[in-house]
């Protein structure tokens, strides 16, 4: 009975990481995202060629944007610019 309940925990085990995996946001892919970048940076070559290439396979996602509210009618200020200007120090005397 032992065997049977441990084979089927690993078995849940798999199968949640299986899903994991394929999710670009779950648990694993983000922490492995994290250590390709370490990787990628280092000074020792085969580190930062093995962290570039898990890297290509699976790139950061781009962070989102977000949008720009626009503004009420009410909220719209109309202004006009002017530009001063100092008088100069011969015109002052």
């Amino acid at each position: 009975m032992g065997r049977k309940t441990s084979a089927g925990a690993l078995t849940a085990v798999g199968a949640y990481l299986a899903n994991d995996l394929r999710d670009p946001e779950g648990l694993a892919r983000p922490v492995l995202r994290r250590a390709a970048q370490a990787l990628a940076a280092s000074r020792r070559a085969a580190l930062h060629k093995a962290g570039a290439a898990y890297l290509r396979l699976d790139p950061p996602a781009a962070p989102a944007l977000e949008p720009v509210p626009v503004p009420e009618q009410d909220e719209i200020i109309d202004a006009t610019i002017v530009e001063v200007l100092e008088p100069d120090e011969e015109a002052r005397g």
